[in-house]
């Protein structure tokens, strides 16, 4: 019973944040709202099997952390739009007019950059898969990736690939990110028989396919989320709009539909052992199960580290560069079983702020999310410069997966605070920069700024005195 209400109220604040941000579906607010909406909805068709009735503190924490987040992303968007306001009207007539519409000034890669990217990710996937067998050299291949896989993410084994591997690794998948803005720009343009759409979709997928290679799924869905993001985003930057139509329902439906195919074909690879909805049902609605669970069988424990859920990619990366042994721990995520079924070790974005801070986190945390991803989205959809309209489409549309999934666990924090947002800057600017720029005009652009340069300095450093040889 609790549970259909928090459903009909969690669609209500849906509804409502996506009329306050404009009717932009791909706004904070209105991805945050629709991810806890599909959860719950999952939960409620699986209650019954799952033995489980929703307790009156989580309801309070979904509705109100819900709540939160619009509100916080609702006073962003107000503030940005009163600076725009003051720098229209002190900008005068002119300025006003150049201002209604955010522009888009895009300069293109070469196709062969994209194809030399495709391979890159080619052979760093061979290499990676010959690292990870002889990690275990007693399992076959799958074996292997399943065992590395789950090594990663519950233990505190140390199998990292070793220099160049692992910088090859991270400029290949994060520039992956980057080859999403591409393909969604040449679909943009309707340039989707062009050679350069079909190397960009090939590096698109060269990339997901070396995702997949290290047995995780979650960054092959990311790039899949991005790239419709930045579709979405450039539209926005183009003048159109980003709205819920009829036209953008089905095809957000078929997406769903060929995402929810894959995932099932890849579990099956896996060998899980389940129904495909049962699997569906608890990889998207157990998070809710798990949250009740854990706010309603609480037992006091003792927190070795502040912030060491919350802030768990950011200490660990600390502890490794300072070499302080104790940020390097293990996350305290217990699998569960309800009824029978294996409901996983996934609790929401609520769980690491009130396992660090108690109830007081959930308000402060979520608003600090909803203010930073807010500004990011800001930033990309009208007050980036349009030359770096591109960069900043591609943050958002990243930073989007990480807010549509905190239904599922702490993502935003994982992956927007510490090395992995340091990481994704870094090697997204530097293959942006690569693809961008490593052909005939940009070399040509490259020798013009620096001559450009020496003769600023030759003018500002005056006539070279003469020399005379005496004889």
């Amino acid at each position: 019973m609790l549970l259909g209400v928090l459903l009909t109220l969690v669609v209500a604040m849906l509804a409502v944040a996506y009329f306050v941000s404009d009717r932009n579906i791909v706004a904070p607010s209105v991805l945050f709202s629709a991810g806890f909406a599909g959860s719950i909805l999952c939960a409620l068709a699986y209650q019954g099997k799952w033995g489980f009735s929703l307790h009156f503190n989580t309801f309070l924490v979904i509705a109100g952390g819900i709540a939160t987040f619009i509100a916080f992303s609702a006073l962003t968007k107000h503030l940005f739009e009163q600076v725009r306001l003051r720098r229209r009207k002190g900008a005068g007539a002119a300025g006003a007019a150049s201002g209604e519409t955010a522009t888009l000034g895009v300069r293109e890669p070469a196709t062969v950059a994209l194809l030399i990217l495709a391979a890159l990710d080619v052979v760093t996937m061979v290499w990676m898969l010959v690292k990870i067998q002889a990690f275990f050299p007693d399992a076959s291949l799958a074996e292997a990736i399943r065992k590395y896989d789950g090594a990663i993410k519950f233990s505190t084994k140390d199998l990292s690939f070793g220099s160049p591997l692992t910088q090859l690794k991270s400029l290949a998948l994060f520039t992956g990110y980057y080859v999403c803005f591409v393909v969604a720009y040449e679909i943009h343009l309707h340039h989707v028989r062009t050679l350069k759409f079909l190397a960009a979709a090939l590096a698109l997928v060269s990339a997901i396919t070396l995702s997949l290679a290290t047995g995780g799924r979650e960054q092959a869905i990311c790039y899949v989320v991005t790239t419709i993001a930045c579709f979405l985003l450039i539209r926005i930057r183009t003048g159109r709009h980003a709205r819920l139509t009829p036209k953008t329902a089905v095809i957000a439906l078929v997406v769903a539909a060929a995402v929810v195919a894959a995932f099932l074909v890849f579990a099956a690879v896996r060998g899980v052992q389940q129904s495909s909805t049962d699997y569906i049902a608890e990889y998207l609605g157990a998070e809710i199960h798990n949250l009740d669970h854990f706010l309603n069988n609480y037992s006091p424990h003792k927190i070795l580290v502040w912030g060491g859920m919350t802030f768990a990619n950011l200490l660990n990366f600390i502890g490794d560069k300072l070499h302080i042994a104790a940020l390097n721990y293990q996350l305290d995520l217990p699998f569960l079983k309800s009824n029978g079924y294996d409901m996983g070790n996934v609790y929401t974005t609520f769980y690491a702020f009130i396992y660090d801070f108690g109830y007081a986190g959930v308000p402060i945390l979520t608003a600090i999310m909803a203010v930073a991803s807010q500004a990011a989205f800001e930033m990309a959809s009208r007050v980036a410069k349009a030359t770096r309209a591109d960069f900043w489409i591609t943050v958002y549309a990243y930073l989007a997966f990480q807010v549509l999934f905190c239904f599922f666990s702490n993502k935003f924090y994982e992956n927007a605070f510490g090395d992995s947002a340091l990481r994704f800057l870094t090697y997204v600017f530097i293959g942006r920069t690569l693809l961008l720029y490593c052909n005939r005009s940009g070399f040509a652009e490259a020798r013009a700024w620096v001559g450009s340069l020496s003769a600023r300095r030759g003018e500002k450093d005056g006539p070279s005195p003469s020399r005379h040889l005496k004889s």
